[in-house]
C-alpha cells in the first residue's frame, strides 16, 4: 500500500504496489492510473488530502495487475492478451486518457527476472503527462512529482512464454480481455471480446522520460530484457517452437 509518509516525502523514486512516484516536491502530477480521472494535487498535502488520494489510488490497484496472460500467435508473431478485472472499462479509459492515441502515450516493456518469472508492463510516457498537466493546471514542470500505476502482468517463465517473449516484434499488438467473460468460456472462444491495441516494445534501458525502470523491477532483479538490450547473464537459449495452433495461458 502507498503509505502517507511515502507520498509526502520529497524527491526520489518510490515504489509501492505497482505505484510509481518520481521527481520534485511542489506539484504532484497524476499520470496513468486505471479508471482514475486526472486531478491536480500538491505534493505537500496535509494528512486528510493524502488519505483521500491514497484511497482513490488503492481502490484502483486491482485493475492494474492482470489476472492472467494468454499468448497467441498470428502468422508466427506472438501477442499477449492481458486478462483484467473490468477489462472493457479499463481499455476504454486507457484510450480516452491517451487522447485516442495509446501508442503515443505508452510503451511496452518485457523482462525475465531472476526469480524465474517474467513481467510485461505497459509504461505511460510521463513526459507527456507532465506537459499536459502544466498546460491544463499551470505550474513548473521541473518541480513536480509524478504518480502512475502501470498495467502489468507477472507470471512464471515457461518454455512457451519464453519463446513468445523472444519473438516479440518492435511494434507489438496487445490484447485486453475482461475477466468476466472467462467465467463462461475459454479464451480461444472469446476472439470477438478481445480489444487490440499496438505499442512500441522498448528496452528497460531506453531513455523513457527519465524513469528508472530498473528500480521498478528491483535493483539487480532483471535477468533478460526482451526490448532489444541483451544483458550479461548465463541464460541458455531455447529453440523457438511454432505454436500457431494453440495458446498458452498463465495466471
Amino acid at each position: 500500500m502507498l503509505g502517507l509518509p511515502q507520498l509526502s516525502r520529497a524527491g526520489g523514486f518510490l515504489v509501492g504496489k505497482r505505484i510509481l512516484i518520481q521527481g520534485g516536491s511542489d506539484m504532484l502530477v497524476i499520470s496513468y492510473v486505471p479508471l482514475l480521472v486526472d486531478s491536480p494535487f500538491q505534493a505537500g498535502m496535509n494528512e486528510e488530502q493524502q488519505k483521500i488520494l491514497c484511497d482513490l489510488v488503492e481502490e484502483r490497484s486491482s485493475y492494474a495487475g492482470a489476472k492472467g496472460c494468454a499468448w497467441v500467435k498470428n502468422d508466427g508473431v506472438p501477442s499477449p492478451i492481458l486478462i483484467l478485472d473490468k477489462g472493457d472499462d479499463v481499455v476504454e479509459h486507457l484510450v480516452m486518457w491517451s487522447e485516442g492515441k495509446p501508442a503515443e502515450w505508452f510503451n511496452l516493456v518485457a523482462v525475465a527476472t531472476k526469480d524465474g518469472g517474467y513481467n510485461i508492463v505497459l509504461m505511460p510516457r510521463l513526459d507527456k503527462s507532465i506537459a499536459r498537466h502544466v498546460k491544463n493546471f499551470g505550474g513548473d514542470s521541473a518541480e513536480c512529482k509524478v504518480l502512475s500505476m502501470p498495467i502489468s502482468f507477472a507470471g512464471r517463465l515457461t518454455d512457451s512464454s519464453k519463446s513468445c517473449l523472444e519473438s516479440l516484434p518492435s511494434r507489438c499488438k496487445v490484447g485486453f480481455l475482461d475477466e468476466a467473460f472467462t467465467l463462461f468460456a475459454s479464451v480461444d472462444l472469446l476472439d470477438d471480446r478481445v480489444r487490440w491495441l499496438e505499442f512500441d516494445l522498448l528496452s528497460v534501458y531506453d531513455n523513457m522520460n527519465n524513469v528508472s525502470l530498473v528500480q521498478y523491477f528491483g535493483e539487480g532483479q532483471i535477468e533478460r530484457d526482451f526490448g532489444g538490450v541483451r544483458l550479461p547473464f548465463d541464460y541458455e537459449d531455447v529453440v523457438e517452437t511454432d505454436r500457431d495452433s494453440g495458446e498458452d495461458i498463465e495466471e
